[in-house]
């Protein structure tokens, strides 16, 4: 093998772990927060809105989709880091077989973590 194949090669290589690598800081890059409030008994299910601090817009989280046992926790993943989030929660009840729905919490800090892998 001549020199300019051994030189080509050892280029190839190192640009392919450096892709690599970047992948794996890029995956890794991201965190995740924690969202509680208080159990409701009436709770059909809960929406989670969440946004960074200083945004006018909410952004929705998770819908709402457990009708047996509906959580009081949501883990919201993939946030930026270094940013503040805050977050509120809506309660939707079936009261009177129609949807009834009202907010169960005001705006709360969201507690961010880094995401575990």
């Amino acid at each position: 093998m001549n020199k300019l194949s051994k030189l080509s090669i050892g280029i190839i290589t190192s640009l392919s772990m450096s892709v690599i690598f970047t992948g794996i800081t890029f995956a890794q890059s991201y965190n995740q927060g924690t969202a509680t409030w208080p159990y409701q008994t009436d709770a059909k299910c809960y929406q989670v809105f969440y946004k960074e601090s200083t945004a006018s817009n909410w952004q929705f989280s998770v819908r709402c989709k457990d009708t047996k046992n509906p959580a009081w926790q949501y883990t919201i993943k993939y946030l930026k880091p270094s940013v503040s989030y805050t977050y509120k929660v809506k309660e939707i009840s079936n009261v009177n077989n129609g949807n009834q729905y009202r907010w169960i919490t005001n705006e709360k800090v969201l507690l961010v973590l880094p995401q575990s892998q």
